[in-house]
């Protein structure tokens, strides 16, 4: 389903475009649930071209250049397990790959964050400061 800007009867400009994939697998011949993928983004004569991000039906999420279609030149890849790479594409192909946060990372900030937030955000009165006697002024400076 395609809801946007289009030309000459092709999504053209700005759109998203959102379907549904029903993986196959010839091998076990299972029965596997649909999933659904969203792109948001510019489009150029019914392809994506231009900014974009394509949110995939695992959780990922790439944000960056399109050519013809392919993931090309400099976007983020933020994967469904937290870690988030900085990825070169040339024409959906990977050139490279730098992680930008991991996991762990990115988890020990958020738990920071939380705590800082309480403690912000804390109707409590703080504790008293209590100086520690073996720091007393040197009684001969009088």
């Amino acid at each position: 389903r395609y809801t946007g800007q289009w030309l000459n009867g092709k999504p053209h400009g700005y759109g998203e475009y959102e379907w549904n994939q029903v993986p196959t697998s010839d091998s076990t011949k299972e029965t596997q649930l649909q999933v659904e993928n969203v792109y948001k983004g510019m489009f150029k004569c019914g392809k994506r071209h231009g900014k974009g991000v394509f949110y995939f039906a695992d959780g990922s999420v790439f944000e960056g250049e399109w050519v013809d279609n392919c993931k090309h030149g400099e976007g983020t890849l933020r994967h469904a397990d937290g870690n988030i790479d900085s990825v070169v594409f040339d024409m959906n192909s990977k050139k490279s790959v730098a992680p930008v946060v991991s996991k762990v990372i990115y988890e020990k900030n958020r738990a920071a964050k939380r705590i800082a937030d309480s403690w912000v955000n804390s109707t409590e009165a703080p504790a008293p400061v209590v100086k520690d006697p073996r720091l007393a002024e040197d009684p001969s400076k009088g």
